[in-house]
Parts: C-alpha cells; structure tokens; sequence
C-alpha cells in the first residue's frame, strides 16, 4: 500500500468516506498471489475518529464528535495491510478543515 493524503470537513457526518487504502498490485484487495489482503489502523487513532474496513481498505469517519479544526488540524494514521504473512504500512495524513461553526444565530420574535 502507499501513503495517501485527504481532506475531511470538520462537520463531516459519522459514516463519511474518508480515502480508500487498496492494494498497489491490483484494483481488488488481493495481493500478487491473489490472497485476501486485511487492513487495520494500528497508531495515530487515539481519538476514535476514524474507522477502516478490513476487507476494502476503506476508511470513514466513525466518531464525528472529536472532530475539530480548533483541536486538531490533521491527523497522521499508520495504516496496516497484511495477507496474512507479509505485511505493509503506510501513512494516511488526514487535514480537517474549518468550519465556521460561530456563526450568528437569531429567532424570529413579535411585539405588541
């Protein structure tokens, strides 16, 4: 697998595609001798925020409630792809833009 960047709204909704990690010898999540290749997040995923799907490499936002521009701006995951004997990391660096979450709020109101 190869390192990979993306960029995620800090608003991005629980379930949101983030990138997906895929093996480089195919378009299938095979390896060279056609076996099943399993991906897992092993470090930089403290916070819960992101998920990957072992079977497609697939990686969403599962935890969108620590996902926060002011916190944190970008996240550096240490991705795992192994078929079983062999294995490769890479880093997906993930930025999270800012929304504008301060924005003006008023109700609307009647007077006598």
């Amino acid at each position: 697998i190869s390192n990979a960047s993306a960029t995620i709204a800090e608003n991005a909704s629980n379930n949101s595609a983030v990138v997906n990690i895929d093996d480089d010898n195919t378009s299938s999540d095979l390896d060279a001798d056609g076996e099943t290749i399993s991906y897992s997040i092993t470090a930089g995923n403290g916070d819960g925020i992101f998920g990957i799907n072992s079977s497609t490499g697939a990686i969403t936002v599962v935890n969108n409630s620590k996902l926060d521009y002011e916190t944190t701006t970008s996240y550096s995951l240490t991705v795992q792809a192994t078929d079983g004997t062999n294995t490769d990391n890479a880093t997906v660096t993930i930025t999270v833009t800012n929304v504008n979450d301060n924005s003006p709020s008023i109700s609307n109101a009647s007077a006598t």
